[in-house]
């Protein structure tokens, strides 16, 4: 939940096979990744920050000046392979102060990526719900 009380992410199950020896060398390496029934309700307000980082990021007690939040670093600090990631069933909703898109029925399958080589293949796959018309 973001500091409004609105939820920001849920889903109905996730199975999740990470390689823990290649944290060792600095790699994140997930073999599988499967989350069904995601629901995301993005809200960006009037001065540009979105819920669901500031409800990752609140309650961070991290001294101003670690590392971790030196920003004159680029990229992460280590690399992230991903060799399969599904999203079944999912849902999203995005709103900033002016508009809101609703997307339902969204399919996203990821293979093969590589962050640091900034390769892999993304498919996505929207469906739109359409509500009966109503006879007169």
């Amino acid at each position: 939940m973001d500091a409004k009380g609105n939820f920001c992410l849920a889903f109905d199950s996730l199975r999740l096979k990470i390689q823990w020896r290649s944290l060792f060398d600095k790699v994140l390496e997930i073999s599988l990744l499967q989350i069904d029934g995601l629901t995301l309700n993005l809200i960006e307000d009037a001065t540009g920050r979105i819920n669901l980082v500031n409800a990752l990021t609140a309650g961070d007690d991290m001294p101003e000046d670690s590392p971790e939040n030196d920003t004159s670093r680029t990229g992460l600090p280590l690399n992230v392979k991903i060799q399969t990631a599904q999203i079944t069933r999912g849902a999203l909703s995005f709103s900033d102060p002016e508009n809101t898109v609703d997307v339902g029925s969204l399919n996203v399958s990821v293979t093969e990526v590589d962050l640091q080589q900034m390769s892999g293949a993304v498919s996505i796959d929207v469906g739109v719900s359409h509500s009966p018309m109503r006879q007169q």
